[in-house]
């Protein structure tokens, strides 16, 4: 295990690139901190030792912000700062069992020695571990399946659907062209601004819109251009209307336009 020595000059410590002695710095299983905690008493005197290290990632070097340095014997909790380092001035000298945690690593334990009048200096190296993360499932929206659910609910005969042939036959220019002729569906103008209502629904109320199988109610008009619409599916009650599309004021049925791109 590499670490580095640090000497006292006006007060402050220096890093020097050294090696431990392996009987002041050695690793201990985790299991028997425990044990050696017990073995070594309570410490609660002031003394002049200390310890000043730095926590780094094994396989990068990579320095660990925020771990947790607890120094068992002495009742001290350290957390490494951004450069990854810690320090703790009067301790007593002894044998302390130092455990080491971080977030994404394996915990490690190390036996230290702190002798009077000296700080020990040491870098720990922790293991990455990996976290298993739960599976994650993506759908997305195929042509394929929005065209084969197009034909399957105009094969069922409820509603009325509306095909880019029957489209262009018109020379329909906006979405209200296209429902000009549709049997059940009234569109109501105030000056330039139209709404659709759905006659055989209770109070002639306004239906769902829904654009490429997403709900659209804030943002389908009848000027909406019909260039790029390749169908257009009228639900004229609720009775008719599958399931999929039944949202909010389901007695009002729902009017499903499908462009190029969805379908």
């Amino acid at each position: 295990m590499r670490s580095a020595g640090w000497r006292p000059e006006a007060g402050r410590y220096n890093i020097d690139s050294i090696r431990t002695d392996p009987v002041t710095v050695s690793r201990v299983p985790l299991g028997l901190a425990g044990l050696w905690l017990s073995a070594l008493g309570q410490v609660s005197a002031q003394g002049t030792a200390g310890i000043a290290g730095q926590l780094i990632d094994r396989s990068t070097q990579a320095p660990l912000a925020g771990a947790v340095v607890n120094l068992l014997g002495a009742k001290t909790v350290l957390r490494t700062d951004t450069a990854g380092r810690f320090t703790q001035a009067n301790l007593l000298a002894g044998t302390y069992v130092m455990q080491v945690r971080a977030l994404g690593y394996r915990a490690e334990s190390w036996v230290v020695e702190l002798v009077d009048r000296q700080t020990l200096s040491v870098v720990l190296e922790l293991e990455p571990t990996p976290v298993a993360l739960p599976g994650v499932v993506v759908e997305a929206w195929r042509k394929a399946d929005a065209a084969h659910g197009f034909q399957e609910r105009r094969s069922k005969g409820r509603g009325v659907f509306i095909t880019e042939q029957d489209i262009d036959r018109t020379r329909a220019t906006r979405l209200g062209d296209v429902l000009r002729t549709t049997a059940g569906v009234r569109q109501l103008c105030r000056g330039i601004t139209c709404t659709v209502r759905m006659t055989r629904s209770p109070n002639n109320c306004s239906p769902n819109f829904f654009l490429d199988g997403i709900p659209a109610n804030n943002t389908t008009t009848l000027e909406m251009s019909s260039v790029g619409v390749v169908a257009v599916e009228v639900y004229r009650t609720a009775s008719e209307t599958p399931v999929e599309f039944l949202r909010g004021n389901v007695a009002c049925g729902a009017i499903v336009i499908w462009t190029r791109s969805g379908l």
